[in-house]
């Protein structure tokens, strides 16, 4: 019974957050009449998108058969992008074991749920194809430059 009232109260604090974030930026945006304010309209759509981008995957797994916790994963490419960014700390509900050296590397607190070797594919047949091709790439800043240059491909 504790789970599941934890799973339902869980859900509904994160869709009643997302639905607010998003109806707050909308009505900041739309009722300001100078540009501080189109701004901080702006900014709390960011956020409300931004946290929509885990917790839309953490409330379908809660009342879904399929698995959608790869979406909710860092791997070695999401630790270096958020390296580079700047990020001082990281929860993560899944850390795949080589993302967490680049944690360590650039001193980022990091906490997570569950630790993997390695981030799976979407097929749930091997390792993500962007887990495997940095896997091994020590130069962090190589890999940033890669995603900008768009060279992710396999």
């Amino acid at each position: 019974m504790g789970e599941i009232m934890k799973v339902y109260g869980e859900t509904t604090f994160d869709i009643l957050y997302l639905v607010i974030a998003l109806v707050v930026g909308i009505s900041i945006l739309m009722r300001s009449k100078n540009k501080l304010g189109k701004l901080m309209g702006i900014a709390t759509l960011i956020l409300g998108f931004g946290d929509a981008f885990h917790l839309v995957p953490r409330i379908l797994n809660n009342f879904n058969d399929s698995d959608y916790t790869a979406a909710l994963g860092i791997g070695k490419l999401a630790g270096s992008l958020l390296a580079v960014g700047g990020v001082k700390a990281i929860y993560a509900d899944v850390m795949s074991e080589y993302a967490i050296p680049v944690m360590d590397q650039f001193n980022i607190e990091y906490e997570y749920k569950t630790k993997v070797p390695y981030i799976i594919n979407k097929d749930k047949t091997g390792m993500c194809p962007m887990e495997n091709k940095f896997k091994d790439v020590e130069n962090i800043q190589s890999i940033y430059d890669e995603i900008i240059k768009g060279n992710v491909h396999q």
